[in-house]
């Protein structure tokens, strides 16, 4: 029998980020999902999905239904299948139990959440751990145990919040790494419609995840002269003496395509 009334202020109990108490504690979480709930064998269905998610560095959200007190258990087999740890949205009263969970449950990737109010601290910790997509957060939209796996509750609608705002933040990121690809004088007295073409096409990429290519388009392949590679490799210099010179060929060859743009053609320019 859970304690659900804490007599105590509450404070939020973070995640701990290491992987060492994870990795132990599913060495043993089939046999006591065994012996502590009757759970004598389970089936994992659509791992490809969460699998491909994961390699593609999605943030990503495990929303289940709650209807045993040891679902987020039964869902943490899924981190041996992915390789890596879940993290789990808790209510704060399950911290509050004994000292074992107190230590345990952190270490197992939960954190708490306050159902009695807000929880700014719990809401951030949620939205960060989309964000940087390291660990799925697994979140119960229920809230609550509902001992009904066949019918759902209302759903809370604070897991679509965290994941818009997870979301938005993960959009306003990439596109700040993008922008980290311009130079601050790539855009000067002698800036060419190619360059402003390709800086359109790359931000309507970026944002709409779709390619519009603004054609006539024109390529042009320019030979450099012959580089020789030494067979003794200058350790003392800072920058490489053949690294040194692509550099140079290739700015001197950019240079000079980008005087030679075809009249009428506001098509893109590009060489090797």
């Amino acid at each position: 029998m859970q304690n659900i009334i804490i007599d105590k202020p509450y404070r939020f109990v973070p995640p701990k980020p290491g992987r060492l108490w994870p990795r132990l504690m599913r060495c043993v979480l089939p046999a006591y999902l065994n012996q502590s709930h009757g759970i004598e064998s389970y089936e994992l269905l659509g791992v490809d999905r969460l699998t491909a998610s994961v390699e593609a560095g999605h943030g990503i959200m495990l929303t289940p239904n709650h209807c045993r007190p040891c679902d987020p258990m039964v869902v943490s087999l899924l981190s041996g299948r992915i390789g890596r740890p879940l993290n789990t949205v808790a209510s704060w009263h399950l911290f509050m139990q004994n000292r074992l969970l107190t230590w345990v449950l952190p270490r197992m990737g939960a954190f708490s959440i306050y159902r009695e109010g807000m929880d700014r601290e719990a809401l951030k910790c949620a939205i960060q751990i989309l964000t940087e997509a390291r660990r799925p957060l697994v979140l119960f939209p229920e809230g609550v145990i509902t001992r009904t796996n066949d019918r759902l509750n209302h759903l809370m609608d604070g897991t679509a919040f965290i994941a818009h705002s997870a979301a938005k933040q993960r959009a306003d990121t990439y596109l700040a790494q993008q922008l980290a690809f311009y130079p601050p004088e790539y855009f000067g007295e002698q800036t060419t419609p190619d360059q402003m073409l390709e800086t359109v096409e790359r931000y309507e990429e970026d944002l709409t995840d779709k390619v519009h290519v603004h054609r006539p388009l024109h390529a042009a392949v320019e030979v450099g002269e012959a580089i020789e590679a030494s067979p003794v490799r200058a350790r003392g210099a800072e920058v490489d003496p053949v690294m040194a010179k692509i550099r140079e060929q290739l700015e001197t060859m950019l240079a000079r395509l980008k005087t030679m743009r075809p009249a009428g053609r506001p098509g893109q320019r590009g060489h090797s």
